[in-house]
């Protein structure tokens, strides 16, 4: 699990998934990094135009 959140803070992606793939919640921002999007879409950091957030969906 550390290993994943350390790897995870270094990824310059707006989502990354561990051990599952194309887990998508309404909550969860979603949007690119970068030159990949137009900001944010989905949950409290759509109003947040200027951050970097990134998701990380882990499956136990």
């Amino acid at each position: 699990m550390s290993a994943a959140h350390t790897l995870a803070k270094r990824l310059k992606a707006g989502t990354v998934h561990v051990n599952t793939y194309h887990v998508f919640g309404a909550e969860l921002p979603f949007g690119g990094y970068k030159q990949s999007g137009w900001g944010r879409e989905k949950g409290d950091e759509v109003l947040q135009q200027y951050l970097e957030t990134k998701s990380v969906v882990i499956a136990l």
